[in-house]
């Protein structure tokens, strides 16, 4: 399986990337050029789901990160620092 991507449309209807943008911004086009993002994303994010597509560049692509965020507090290097994990996913809370 190989994910759909808005450049290799580009490429299979011989315009350029830029013309493509171009027609999202165009009256008339909205509906058609949202239903087309919409599919490359849905079976992107399905084809990664599936493990048919590697989720890892899949989820970058699609903006889907899991991000970490970590806060410390203390005294100093020296003294008592305690270290507080947030985590986007409730899963790894804790971890």
């Amino acid at each position: 399986m190989r994910a759909m991507t808005i450049d290799g449309l580009c490429i299979f209807l011989d315009i350029t990337r830029q013309t493509f943008d171009n027609y999202c911004g165009r009256e008339g086009f909205f509906d058609i050029m949202t239903r087309i993002q919409s599919v490359i994303r849905s079976q992107k994010f399905a084809g990664a789901a599936a493990d048919l597509l590697n989720p890892n560049i899949i989820a970058r692509d699609l903006g889907l990160i899991d991000r970490q965020e970590v806060k410390s507090t203390g005294e100093s290097p020296v003294g008592k620092i305690q270290i507080e994990v947030i985590s986007a996913n409730p899963a790894n809370q804790g971890d």
